[in-house]
Order: structure tokens, then sequence, then C-alpha cells
């Protein structure tokens, strides 16, 4: 059954994690990069999705206020997302120019980068079963970014 007593503290936990990745990331990223032991900075293909994963999703909210979370399965509103065991997750924007994107799974994983972020929850990216949370994405500027998750 859902806590309401919990859900302002989990939903803050979300917003600060991403504010401050997006806040690290405005000074100090100018590429795409990734988050997670085996991800490198500025590396689009160090952190695919490995193996075991038996649920692939693609999801967006429309046009994203800035700085607003997206969480699976496509709501800005967190009473409304869904609880997995995410392994691997990316936030993707394909429009004109470039802006700051992030994906997050609270206290599993999470980073930022310019217009793609890949980020995994072990070393092998590999699936995971441990940890269960939501997982969201943002973006820095009013964009329709692209989320893609696997657990």
């Amino acid at each position: 059954m859902y806590s309401t007593r919990c859900a302002a503290p989990a939903r803050l936990r979300v917003l600060f994690a991403l504010a401050a990745c997006l806040a690290a990331l405005a000074l100090t990223a100018s590429h795409a990069s990734t988050a997670s032991a085996d991800c490198t900075t500025g590396s689009t293909t160090g952190c695919l999705p490995g193996s075991g994963y038996t649920f692939d999703v693609l999801y967006d909210c429309g046009t994203l206020p800035a700085y607003t979370n997206c969480f699976y399965p496509g709501y800005t509103d967190l009473g409304r997302s869904i609880t997995h065991t995410w392994g691997w997750g990316s936030a993707d924007y394909d429009g004109g120019g470039s802006t700051t994107v992030c994906v997050n799974m609270v206290t599993v994983f999470q980073g930022c980068g310019v217009n793609l972020v890949r980020a995994c929850a072990q070393s092998t990216c590999n699936d995971q079963s441990v940890y269960s949370a939501v997982i969201a994405i943002a973006t820095s500027e009013n964009h329709t970014i692209t989320g893609h998750a696997e657990a």
C-alpha cells in the first residue's frame, strides 16, 4: 500500500538528485556523458545494457518543462510512476541544438549529459534485482526528451 507519509521525502530526493546533477553538468560537461562504474565520460557506447533484462521500455512526457522530472511510464506526477528494478536507463534529446539531459534511479544510478546520457546500476551493465525504485528523466530546457529503461 502506498504511504503518503513517505511520498514527499522520496519526491524531494529525486528532485534534489536531478537538480544537483544538472547543476554539476552545467559547470563541467561539454559532451555526452554517462554514469556508473563502467561508464566513461564522453562514451555513448560504453554504457549499453548487458544481459538478463526482460523489460525494455521507451517513454516521454511530451514537451517537458525545464528541471521537471518525467517518470516512467510518462508522467510528471511521482504518484503515477511505476517502481521497478531498473538496471539501465538513458535520456535522449534529438531536436535542434543541444540541451542537458539527466536520467536518475534514486540511490542506484544517475547521470547527466548533453543530448544523451546512459547509466547502469552495475559495473557490467547487466540486469539487477536488488534495488527497486522509480526512474526519471529531466532536461535543463523546455524540450521533449525520450527515456529508455530496462529492468
